[in-house]
């Protein structure tokens, strides 16, 4: 559950966990299509590139109101500090399991030696920089996220100013101008094809206010239309449409995201919420758990296969959480609260008026505490 001084978004939780399950349900239907268990179905072609953009608008929302939360003063240093600890310990483990039991990048594939410069670009999350690739293929998102990272607190100070929205729609048709304009001329875009995907979920901050005037059963059906009518468009678009296809699907999101009402069923809340908190363990261990599933176990039964990656995947991100990604965050935090600037007494010097004829007229100096933060 995310909350803000004002309102609870079980909303947001339900973004986050549809992203996830594209992402699964694009890497199982692929396998299975692979394997001739499922016919050819176009739908499911780039479901889980859908998923990472959905990832991309809700993290860079989120982390506007984790912003709201954190101190000015100091308020860069201790963002850096918490994002570091929040996404690199589960990735360096990622990358550390897959070289040390020559997991491939994708289930189908053989384990490929890499290189030194390849392995320590993987555990920086600078591969996408350097032109190396991922040692498994959920990685390759990371980069962008943390690069998007180091703007982040820039751009929530942008939305402080007046006439923000504007500033914020110049941007957004900049950068879609700039990386259709490099992609056009290179043939890849690098950061830039994702810096609109990353203002869609700044847009959605700037709209936070909206009065939501959509009921909240529609929103999960809306979560679906979105990320298959997106996914088509995407399987049948040009390569010269093709970035601007995701630069409107964030758009679409981050301006939509809160005229929906805000789910209030408790189950559904409750479910969305579990999955929400172990997304990002599921998201970078599904595909070894089904590499272990599908091919090193041997399983002659598919459907015992999927089984056990389902299982495995779920006990494996729980695991990863309460060990790994809990203690860090907390250690993050505590260490960001420890380096944050403290309030230090001043001294004030009060002159009092006078006490009385016998008393006389007096000075006094007290010591008080700022507690201005």
């Amino acid at each position: 559950m995310f909350s803000s001084t004002t309102r609870t978004f079980h909303n947001l939780d339900s973004l986050r966990a549809f992203a996830v399950i594209a992402v699964l349900v694009h890497h199982l239907t692929a396998l299975l299509m692979s394997r001739q268990v499922l016919p050819p179905i176009h739908g499911f072609a780039e479901a889980g590139h859908v998923g990472v953009l959905a990832f991309f608008v809700h993290t860079s929302l989120v982390l506007m109101f984790s912003l709201d939360r954190i101190a000015a003063e100091g308020r860069e240093r201790s963002f850096y500090i918490r994002r570091i600890s929040r996404i690199y310990p589960l990735s360096i483990l990622c990358v550390a399991t897959v070289l040390v039991f020559r997991i491939p990048s994708s289930p189908e594939m053989s384990f490929v030696r890499t290189s030194t410069i390849n392995i320590f670009a993987n555990f920086l999350l600078i591969q996408n920089i350097i032109g190396r690739i991922s040692v498994s293929n959920p990685l390759w998102s990371l980069p962008f996220e943390v690069q998007m990272y180091a703007v982040l607190p820039f751009l929530h100070k942008l939305t402080a100013r007046r006439h923000s929205i504007s500033l914020l729609v110049a941007l957004i048709l900049g950068f879609s101008l700039i990386g259709w304009t490099v992609q056009h001329q290179t043939g890849h875009a690098s950061m830039l094809a994702f810096v609109p995907c990353f203002l869609g979920g700044i847009l959605a901050y700037e709209l936070r206010k909206t009065i939501p005037f959509l009921p909240s059963l529609v929103w999960p059906f809306f979560l679906i239309f979105w990320i298959t009518a997106v996914s088509l468009g995407l399987r049948y678009a040009t390569s010269d449409i093709y970035q601007p296809v995701t630069w409107v699907a964030a758009v679409v999101l981050g301006s939509t995201i809160f005229c929906f009402r805000d789910s209030t069923h408790t189950y559904w809340n409750k479910v969305m919420e579990v999955i929400a908190k172990y997304s990002y363990g599921i998201y970078l261990t599904h595909l070894p758990i089904m590499w272990l599933a599908f091919y090193k176990m041997q399983i002659h039964s598919t459907w015992a296969s999927i089984v056990v990656w389902l299982f495995g995947t779920a006990a494996l991100s729980v695991a990863t959480f309460h060990l790994i990604e809990s203690p860090m965050i907390k250690l993050g935090r505590q260490f960001s609260d420890y380096l944050a600037p403290h309030p230090q007494p001043i001294e004030v010097e009060i002159m009092p008026a006078a006490v009385g004829a016998a008393a006389g007229a007096a000075d006094g100096s007290f010591l008080v505490s700022d507690t201005k933060s």
